[in-house]
């Protein structure tokens, strides 16, 4: 492929921005997984600094006070590397809503009592343990037919 014969490249707009940060917040409103995350955190509009930068503001601003899932602070973190750009954000947000957020980034980085720092699942245990048993009595209703 020549390089004129590739499409120009259209640098995001503020409207995709917005339209990648609405999806993100009613992920939050939704049962969610790691890879309708990902899918938001890899789009093409977030490379440039400038649209990286409002995405970022806006995402900091939506997850603050939030109880998100280990996997999605994890998540957060290695895409936007919040932990290790610590000062960045302490110029941006207060101390303490910045505090709040690097607390749960860190402690969803120390090891689990297993020693795993794997992804959780987007069910909650609860909810697993609910399903199983629907499962089951359908189970026994099926062979009860037989």
């Amino acid at each position: 492929m020549n390089v004129e014969d590739a499409a120009p490249v259209v640098p995001p707009t503020p409207d995709r921005v917005a339209e990648l940060l609405v999806s993100f917040q009613r992920l939050l409103k939704t049962p969610y997984s790691y890879d309708d995350w990902m899918h938001i955190f890899e789009d093409d509009a977030l490379w440039g600094l400038e649209a990286r930068e409002r995405f970022e503001y806006g995402l900091f601003r939506a997850i603050e006070g939030q109880a998100l899932p280990r996997w999605g602070w994890q998540a957060i973190d290695a895409r936007f590397r919040w932990s290790e750009d610590a000062q960045r954000l302490y110029r941006t947000f207060p101390d303490a809503d910045v505090d709040s957020v690097l607390g749960a980034i860190t402690e969803t980085l120390r090891p689990t009592p297993s020693g795993s720092t794997k992804k959780e699942s987007a069910i909650p245990g609860w909810a697993f343990w609910i399903l199983v048993l629907v499962a089951v009595n359908v189970l026994r209703q099926c062979a009860a037919m037989l």
